[in-house]
């Protein structure tokens, strides 16, 4: 399969919340441990994140944000 017609959706162990224009990623687990497993995503990466459906493919993702980036 071409990487362009793959198809992705956020993991369900993982919780995005945005805040102050960042999008903040953890898991739900209970270990102090996930702790290190939180990530911060600027606003093209949160977009990207929020476009991830399982619907969508890679390159409807990529021209979804490079419409948006190119206006």
């Amino acid at each position: 399969m071409n990487h362009l017609q793959a198809r992705y959706r956020p993991d369900p162990a993982i919780v995005s919340r945005e805040i102050a224009g960042e999008t903040i990623l953890a898991p739900i687990r209970q270990s102090a441990r996930d702790l290190e497993s939180i990530y911060t995503l600027d606003q093209v990466g949160g977009r990207i994140w929020e476009l991830l459906d399982g619907q969508r493919s890679v390159a409807q993702v990529r021209d979804a944000i490079v419409a948006v980036r190119t206006v």
